[in-house]
């Protein structure tokens, strides 16, 4: 298997994210705790790969958000963050009122008709 297909598993069981709309779409694929790559969705060969910086502790999962089109992470003691794919440096947007379970694999997904994080 090739790197590309080594990562694109990896981001496919990982967590993944898509940006954009009337273009081509590109996928975000979240591995490790911190490390961002990009793919084009048509080719789907890998682009940049970044490190999210600013955050404390594990990232779970991430998402974008419809209404707004960020790049949402959340890490393991549940604070949520925006992130910037290009430089992957996040910004602490809220801390969500219930902890996540001790050693669970959260799925991070935005409902986009109530525009809530579930």
């Amino acid at each position: 298997m090739t790197n590309t297909g080594k990562l694109l598993c990896a981001a496919l069981f990982g967590s993944v994210a898509f940006a954009g709309a009337a273009k081509a779409e590109m996928i975000v694929g979240l591995s490790g705790d911190k490390t961002l790559t990009t793919f084009d969705s048509k080719t789907l060969k890998t682009g940049k790969k970044v490190s999210i910086k600013g955050v404390n502790g594990r990232v779970v999962g991430i998402d974008m958000r419809p209404s707004d089109g960020q790049l949402y992470a959340v890490t393991v003691d549940g604070t949520v963050y925006t992130v910037d794919i290009g430089t992957g440096q996040a910004t602490l947007k809220v801390k969500l009122e219930k902890m996540l379970p001790a050693n669970t694999k959260p799925t991070v997904d935005f409902n986009p008709a109530a525009d809530r994080l579930r």
